[in-house]
């Protein structure tokens, strides 16, 4: 204990290093609980606390809200969540008033982290952005971004660039998603621990990651599923990928209720798993794929699956994208990078279950559709090189800081 102004103790940060992560929604808590391990290797006394999921928490981070209960997408879903995110944002200050970390670490979500890191620097808080919105683009930078932060690591080279061209301090050190989309077992070992037939191929469904993606989507999908196996009886299992964060008595639920309806609609039943946390699995095994938009199509890239992307939602959010569509060129991500229609797009009442059948169906045989796909997304894979930037990132940030703070140096020396 030491003694603070009035006389009054206060207890002594332990030598080392303390930082603030502040992470998004499932991918984001999902990069960030990865790098945590590496920074922890070169700083083992590292403390760690802030906002995120389930993943940051297993990685040792003391969770001070979880994410995934104000994950939204669009206005008509952040409109909803408008008090939840202010209750969150007085925290967020008063805790980093009140903790003084080392670090705050902003990882996406900016409609949340763009109002938190000017309050952290105003006060005297390094702040690094990983993942900045928006950094997809090529355009144009986000509204502000290069007022966010005091480093930036994007996993696209061009928007470091164009951080740089604004006066901001930034690094493109590669995307984390090519040393992850790596399958842990093999083909038949998947469709076995799904109790699935091996020799059938294997369609991955991925119907999104927040709750009404999910309701709205994974309907269509196993609608799809059955005009599907109508069309090619016997060969093909389908993996529905499921994030962690969806309750799997509901999927079971929805999955059963749709299943009895195409049964009777359709007059067939498709095989048919649900694979929870096992995104990587299904796209690496999958001949082809049928996804939500979002990270879960990078990630199919990355893994060279041919895709279509589909996204669905509520009626207001319906109205929501007519009155907006004009501005949304693209909404998966192989087609954002390539500036072009390299993956068929399926957006609200365009996404039905035969539209996607129809699209997917190609994509599942020998066909001149599916070598186009498959030669593009090899070619948009190679804009995403060189490996190993989880290790890059975490040295990166501690060199940064050092020059900035005198943070310990690597092992831990305070």
């Amino acid at each position: 204990m030491q003694a603070g102004s009035g006389g009054l103790e206060t207890t002594a940060r332990p030598a080392g290093l303390e930082i603030a992560v502040f992470a998004g929604d499932a991918s984001g808590d999902h990069q960030a609980s990865l790098l945590l391990p590496a920074l922890r290797k070169r700083v083992p006394s590292l403390m760690c606390w802030g906002i995120g999921g389930r993943r940051l928490r297993e990685a040792g981070m003391e969770l001070l809200f979880d994410a995934s209960q104000v994950s939204a997408i669009g206005f008509v879903q952040v409109a909803r969540l408008i008090p939840d995110m202010l209750r969150l944002l007085k925290r967020a200050r008063r805790e980093l008033e009140l903790r003084r970390p080392d670090m705050l670490l902003a990882v996406d979500a900016g409609a949340f982290n763009l109002r938190i890191t000017p309050f952290a620097r105003s006060i005297g808080i390094p702040v690094a952005y990983w993942f900045p919105p928006g950094s997809w683009r090529r355009d144009r930078l986000s509204t502000g971004v290069e007022q966010a932060a005091d480093y930036f690591i994007s996993p696209y080279p061009w928007y470091a660039e164009m951080l740089r061209q604004a006066g901001a301090r930034a690094d493109f050190l590669g995307h984390p998603l090519l040393d992850q989309v790596r399958p842990r077992m093999t083909a038949r070992e998947f469709s076995e621990a799904l109790d699935l037939d091996p020799e059938r191929d294997i369609a991955a469904l991925l119907p999104g990651s927040r709750g009404h993606e999910v309701r709205h989507l994974l309907p269509v999908l196993l609608e799809a599923a059955a005009l599907i196996e109508k069309q090619r009886p016997g060969r093909t299992a389908f993996a529905v990928a499921l994030s962690d964060h969806f309750p799997a008595a509901e999927a079971a639920a929805i999955t059963r209720k749709e299943m009895e309806r195409q049964e009777k609609r359709v007059g067939t039943r498709p095989c048919v798993a649900l694979a929870r946390g096992a995104t990587i699995e299904a796209l690496c095994h999958a001949k082809a794929a049928a996804a939500c938009s979002g990270s879960v199509t990078l990630e199919a890239l990355v893994a060279g699956t041919p895709m279509v992307v589909a996204y669905r939602g509520s009626r207001l959010m319906k109205l929501e994208y007519r009155l907006r569509r004009i501005r949304i060129r693209y909404i998966a991500m192989p087609n954002i990078l390539a500036d072009a229609p390299v993956v068929p797009e399926l957006r609200q009442d365009e996404a039905t279950g035969e539209a996607i059948a129809a699209h997917l169906l190609p994509l599942l045989e020998d066909t001149p559709e599916r070598a186009a796909q498959v030669r593009a997304l090899s070619g948009l894979r190679s804009m995403l090189e060189p490996p190993g930037a989880l290790e890059r990132t975490a040295d990166a940030l501690l060199s940064w800081l050092r020059e900035t703070r005198g943070a310990p140096e690597s092992g831990g020396a305070a």
